[in-house]
């Protein structure tokens, strides 16, 4: 398989506060680097999407998720 059109899945996470303010990070050596986005990475294999989930975000902001609901999935192809 070419490198250039293999298939990557990611997740999003989108985290709310008592107040309903979203949590936003200043990406840092990624795609779109100093721009604002949601808590979120690429999914391993084997790991599901909830996995994926709970790990970025333990990772990438140090908060344990316990209840989150699917909002949305969407296809890209990146080439």
């Amino acid at each position: 398989m070419n490198q250039d059109k293999k298939l990557k899945v990611c997740v999003a996470v989108v985290l709310f506060d008592a107040d309903h303010n979203i949590l936003l990070g200043k990406r840092l050596n990624v795609l779109g680097e100093g721009t604002w986005g949601l808590p979120g990475g690429h999914q391993k294999i084997g790991e599901s999407i909830e996995q994926c989930a709970k790990r970025e975000v333990k990772e990438e902001v140090a908060i344990d998720l316990k209840k989150m609901d699917l909002l949305e999935v969407s296809e890209m192809v990146e080439t």
